[in-house]
């Protein structure tokens, strides 16, 4: 982040409807990583939305068990 902002990153399903809201926060400026559990979903293809700063990234994530 180059700057102090609020970010919110979501888990979707492949329709894009939210599953889980997985950080909502303020967070300062730089490199952040954010590691979640995926134990209670299915194996398969999901979307992650990440928010910041008037901007939104959505990117493919793979669950395999």
């Amino acid at each position: 982040l180059k700057q102090n902002v609020e970010v919110r990153l979501t888990l979707l399903d492949m329709q894009g409807r939210e599953i889980s809201v997985l950080q909502e926060q303020r967070q300062a400026a730089g490199d952040h990583a954010y590691i979640f559990e995926v134990g209670e979903l299915t194996d398969g293809i999901y979307l992650y939305s990440l928010e910041a700063g008037g901007s939104r990234q959505i990117k493919r994530i793979s669950v395999v068990k």
